[in-house]
């Protein structure tokens, strides 16, 4: 499956939240998520332009990989998941294979749905708010970037790591 998404940093949460509704979008998920990247001892996911994550959301995980793909217009990854039970034997077989936790996250998730676009709020315990968009193309995308308020000029094509760097920090 393609994943197309961007970042807003330093959002307002309860005008967001609040935007969101307005528009229909329905609440699916209010928690803490902690998160597992995962490479091989020789760093070859992450030479390749993908990696593998284990996160706990709630109180069930998902195994997901994901491969960057070049885009000027949108973080977009081929990403393959899997809704699981068991988060220790997951993990467990993930590092029987070989591979080894490189990082560790923690975060608070709001996410809402509308349709086939999701909307997170996510907040680190360091960093202000951030808002995403997932859509199913870049079109669709920047059309809710501008629907909900914000100019593509907003838009951020990072990941986690980019976002902890802009801030001067240092993910786990």
């Amino acid at each position: 499956m393609r994943e197309v998404e961007i970042k807003i940093l330093e959002v307002n949460v309860s005008s967001l939240v609040a935007k969101l509704k307005k528009l229909g979008a329905k609440k699916v998920f209010e928690g803490e998520m902690i998160g597992y990247a995962y490479d091989f001892p020789d760093g070859r996911l992450k030479k390749n332009g993908s990696f593998l994550r284990l996160r706990s959301k709630g109180d069930h995980f998902e195994l997901t990989f994901k491969k960057s793909i070049q885009s000027k217009k949108a973080k977009i990854a081929e990403e393959y998941q899997v809704s699981l039970k068991e988060g220790k034997a997951a993990q467990k077989i993930v590092q029987s294979l070989g591979l080894k936790q490189i990082r560790k996250g923690t975060k608070k998730r709001i996410s809402y749905s509308l349709g086939k676009i999701n909307f997170d709020i996510d907040k680190y315990d360091e960093n202000p708010a951030l808002f995403e968009i997932e859509a199913p193309d870049v079109k669709t995308l920047h059309h809710w970037v501008k629907k909900i308020g914000f100019s593509l000029t907003d838009m951020k094509l990072w990941n986690g790591k980019q976002v902890f760097k802009y801030y001067g920090k240092k993910q786990d």
